[in-house]
């Protein structure tokens, strides 16, 4: 339930408007003056060339010349604050700045030396855009349109994190899935669009049109902002807010940065045992992709390449980056500019106790059983697997940069960005915990041990079964090997048309308008050749009854272990799979600023989008079949079939189910909003956007694919033109906001949108999908309908100083057809999406950042910070769902649930030292994600099966660096100092505990290096 009712929320708004309408208000006319100074090396002398000036208020901008000066000339008369930042120097900031009409207002500043302390796989910039200071972050705060958060470029090296995943974790309200996608206020990447200079991506991701955040480190990003409300000029998606990634910027001076360093994990560095394959292993710049294409010319024989995993020698783990940049001013008053920065990093990651359990519940007396293919038969299979894997990877790509300054009016800008990451990933999976539930104490190597008796016994319920054909052991062996890719070419343009002012009456004057603009080229693929899925059954040696002294014994064997009855299939599988996904984007925007009767500046704004996505989808599976192939193996345990597998005829054949797809999604828009500052106050922020969505999947199914129709109960075949989807949708999306200076120091926001969430293309693709053998399978659901959502926030910041932020938010979401998933049942279990009829999610916030030098000289440099949210989410279950989970009989009694991917809490809580003199800075960093949903209450084959919720999972940071000399810097930093497991459990009112399902660790990491930077 919501924390504050919306109807509150609705009061609140309409208290605020009619507050600052009463408020009285000035329509004199403006007057003018200016303000000017140096800036100054306090310890070297001389002046700060190229030192960035800012006037808080104006947002005015300008950059001291080669003596150090600086002049803002035409300022309204008021009371001003200005910040300075610049190379190699402290920042400065001055208030309480008075400007009076027709005079100069003089304030100069004298900036420290303040060492550059560097991430050694975190290169500074060397003029950010959004300086780490809490100064630039207020500012950025309160110009906002929408409720903002924002990590620059200093905060992002103090943090120690190295990928843009690991920062947007760190900021209040945000989380991060397991692949690197934003969870933003408890909502999934479906309602949190991830941008690049405000350019939306394509993506890879199967499951999701979401952009993995690890693809972008930190080296490369100049600030990250997470903007938690819609405005007209946003995506229409933009439900739970978007993530903005803007890239390095070109400089105003020559620079030269470069790190490097390496790393040790407690779990990967000098482990003998590391998991990989025989010829598995990413190259220098993992391509190997167009090298591992499936052997056609040996369809009908044994295919090269190995089927299984084996142990080998933990890889090293090492990162470098590199940037340089320059500026300069042609004699015509053009200026040019270039910027390039490159990175490249080995990766390796290792667990031995994992574990990946499928329980259900069919006799609440019982308790949970372990789930089993073939339940009420003689033979039960069961999934308790124990897991170890390893993980080898290598990433590596940059970023370039060109502009051109006509005028301090136009400019045009082009930007490329390109990454590049392989993996190569083995996993070993095995089930012995599944005997041992059925024969408690089992003992592999004991014959006569009841669990490996090879007769016939009568168990509890009366059956004969064979002990020893159930639960047999199961063993999988997955490889696979990844490359992804993603690009994108941004041609940009700023315009700003000097005119003179236009008078409307005394109510606005018309001043310059301006005019942004963007084109982008992009693409995001995917290569997935040759993963190999090996699957074995084990049953020990065992005594078989039968009047024969002594008795005889059956072997140690393995036999095949398919991953369904399906006759087409073996128990090896090779998957070839490619993701090619492109985009052509274009932006306009038209900012109409005025002056309104009291001399605030306010503006219209307008604006075009267009985003048009083609994906093609291509898979290829073959398997080995036929009646040449070895059906067992004898040997023991601790032999691996795999490895005896060249030596024996195993053919292989092409498989006739895949279907490959061709997907499309055009999004165009058009936008018109208004800033009205009603008085200076008050700011009234409003407009609509018109978001038209289409979207197209046409299938080409191989001569035996099968689908389970929508509605349908069994598999059936799928012909061309089954299941393609053409879905057009029109939305008008409108929002309105109110920012109100309550006081000097406090400021009230408060926001109502529309938006909406779309499906990916998974989900509307109805293709049997399974991620390794015997795992489970997804199916999509073509009649899968939009998602539309009403959104409320307020915030109440307070600022009593330059260095305090005491921020508290509420938000509130109603949610019409949610996405979410459901089990359903055709002779097998599999997963699909539907549209839940309703949802709602609803939460607080806390945020509080304070310098403690403020309160005494001993505490100089010490930053204390935090934040805390806390988010109540739930959704209604379909009819047809819950009558599934009544009929399973266990006594299940709910209409409602808990939303997917929401946690209950997050929070973050850091220590940081800066200490100038020495060049030393220290950060603590602990970063806590509460329990969450994975997947709803479910059912299989009409048994019912809990809902799984990840634990609690808190990381604690440290970092520490100190500068060597002038340029040079040491970084030493410990992360994921707790370890904890990542834990997902079993949870239900229907059974007394939770109950594990999936656990790993990822390890300690510590590193060390040295970074570089020269300015010239």
């Amino acid at each position: 339930s919501p924390v504050v009712p919306r109807r509150a929320l609705r009061w609140i708004a309409a208290l605020a408007v009619a507050l600052s309408v009463t408020l009285p208000s000035a329509h004199a006319q403006t007057r003018t003056g200016s303000i000017g100074g140096t800036v100054t090396n306090a310890d070297f002398g001389g002046p700060v060339v190229g030192a960035r000036v800012q006037i808080v208020e104006t947002r005015a901008v300008t950059q001291a010349d080669a003596a150090g000066s600086y002049r803002f000339d035409s300022v309204p008369v008021g009371v001003y604050s200005i910040v300075v930042s610049g190379q190699d120097v402290s920042r400065g900031f001055r208030d309480g700045i008075a400007v009076q009409s027709g005079q100069i207002a003089n304030v100069d500043f004298d900036l420290e030396t303040e060492f550059v302390t560097l991430d050694p796989f975190v290169a500074e910039p060397s003029l950010s855009l959004v300086p780490g200071g809490i100064e630039a972050l207020n500012i950025m705060r309160d110009e906002s349109p929408s409720i903002i958060d924002v990590v620059g470029q200093g905060d992002l090296a103090s943090r120690g994190v190295s990928d843009v995943g690991q920062a947007v974790a760190s900021i209040p309200g945000a989380s991060v899935a397991d692949d690197s996608t934003p969870v933003i206020r408890g909502l999934p990447d479906r309602y949190v669009p991830s941008l690049v200079n405000g350019v939306r991506l394509p993506s890879s991701n199967e499951d999701k049109r979401a952009v993995e955040l690890d693809q972008f480190p930190t080296n490369i990003v100049e600030s990250i902002s997470v903007s938690k409300t819609f405005t007209p000029d946003s995506q229409g998606d933009a439900s739970g807010g978007s993530v903005d990634i803007a890239l390095r910027s070109i400089p105003d001076e020559p620079i030269f940065n470069f790190s490097g360093g390496t790393s040790y994990n407690t779990q990967v560095t000098n482990e003998s045992d590391f998991l990989l394959y025989e010829g598995g292993g990413v190259g220098a710049f993992g391509l190997e992709a167009d090298d591992r294409g499936p052997q056609l010319d040996r369809l009908g024989e044994n295919w090269l390449g190995a089927v299984g995993v084996s142990p080998a020698a933990a890889p090293r783990d090492y990162k470098f980056a590199t940037s340089i940049g320059d500026s300069l001013e042609l004699d015509n008053g053009m200026k040019v500019g270039g910027f390039l920065s490159l990175f490249y990093e080995r990766d390796s990651s290792f667990f031995q106790d994992g574990q990946d359990d499928s329980w259900w519940l069919r006799d609440p007396a019982v308790g949970l059983e372990p789930q089993g293919r073939g339940q009420d038969s003689a033979s039960i299979r069961t999934a308790l697997f124990d897991i170890v894997q390893g993980s080898r990877q290598v990433q590596w790509g940059g970023t370039a940069s060109a502009g051109i300054e006509f005028s301090k009016d136009h400019s045009l800008g082009l930007q490329y960005l390109y990454t590049h990451s392989a993996e190569d990933r083995a996993t070993l999976a095995t089930d012995t915990r599944g005997k041992n539930f059925f024969f408690p104490g089992y003992d592999i190597n004991d014959p006569g041990h009841i669990g490996n008796f090879g007769g016939s016994i009568t168990n509890s319920q009366g059956q004969a079964v064979t002990p020893n054909d159930l639960a047999p052991i199961i063993r999988t062996h997955t490889l696979e090997y990844t490359e992804r890719t993603t690009g994108t070419l941004q041609l940009s343009g700023d315009h700003r048309f000097r005119m003179e002012p236009i008078e409307v009456g005394e109510v606005l004057t018309f001043l310059d308008p301006e005019l942004d603009w963007v084109a982008a080229s992009s693409f995001a693929t995917l290569d997935q050749p040759d993963k190999r899925l090996f699957g074995a059954e084990f049953r020990a040696a065992s005594f078989i009854p039968g009047g024969i002294d002594p008795p005889s014994v059956t072997p140690n064997e393995y036999f095949q272990f398919k991953p369904s009855q399906n006759v087409n299939l073996g128990n090896l599988q090779r998957i070839f799979k490619t993701i090619e996904e492109d985009s052509l984007q274009g932006a306009v925007n038209l900012k109409m600023p005025f002056d309104q009767w009291s001399g605030d500046e306010g503006y219209f704004k307008f604006g075009a989008f267009d985003d048009s996505v083609e994906r093609d989808f291509r898979q290829d599976n073959f398997s080995n079949v036929g009646n040449q192939q070895t059906l067992s193996y004898v040997a023991g345990f601790n032999e691996f079939w795999t490895e005896n597998w060249a030596n024996e005829v195993h053919p292989i054949q092409e498989g006739l189910q895949d279907v490959d797809y061709d997907g499309s999604i055009d999004v165009t828009a058009w936008y018109g909003m208004l800033d009205m500052p009603l008085n200076d106050r008050f700011h009234l922020i409003g407009g609509a956007r018109v978001e038209n969505t289409d979207i197209g999947v046409q299938l080409t199914p191989e001569e035996q694919a099968l689908w389970v129709p929508p509605g349908g109960t069994s598999l059936a075949n799928l012909t061309p033109g089954d299941g393609e989807v053409d879905l057009s949708q029109r939305n008008v999306l409108p929002s309105i906001s109110g920012i109100y200076d309550v006081t000097d120091t406090v400021s009230l926001r408060a926001a109502y949108s529309q938006t909406i969430a779309r499906q990916t293309f998974k989900e509307l693709t109805p293709i049997l999908q399974q991620e390794f053998l015997g795992g489970p399978v997804f199916i999509g659901n073509p009649e899968l309908q939009i998602a539309e959502l009403d959104n409320y926030d307020l915030r109440v910041d307070w600022r009593p100083t330059e260095t305090t932020l005491l921020s508290a938010s509420y938000f509130y979401k109603e949610v019409e057809n949610p996405i979410e998933n459901i089990q359903r049942v055709v002779g097998f279990g599999f997963t699909t999406p539907v549209n839940y009829p309703e949802g709602e999610l609803s939460g607080v916030e806390f945020e509080a950042r304070q310098e403690l030098g403020e309160f005494s000289d001993a505490l100089q440099g010490l930053t204390l910070g935090g934040n805390l949210t806390f988010i109540d989410s739930e959704v209604t279950f379909p009819d047809v769902e819950r009558d599934l989970l009544i009929a399973t009989d266990v006594g299940f009694d709910a209409s409602t649930r808990d939303a997917t991917n929401a946690p209950e809490y997050l929070y973050n809580v850091y220590l940081n030292y800066n200490l100038r003199d020495t060049g030393t800075q220290v950060g603590l960093f602990y970063t806590v994600a509460g329990d969450t949903l994975v997947a709803g209450d479910s059912t299989s084959d009409n048994n019912y099966i809990p809902a799984i919720y990840q634990l609690e999972v808190g990381t604690l940071n440290l970092t520490f660096a100190q500068a060597l000399t002038k340029h040079i810097n040491l970084r030493i930093a410990a992360k994921n100092l707790t370890n904890p497991s990542i834990t997902e459990v079993f949870r239900s009112s229907l059974i007394d505990e939770d109950v594990a399902r999936t656990t790993f660790t990822r390890g300690v990491e510590y590193s060390i290096g040295l970074s570089a930077s020269y300015s010239f």
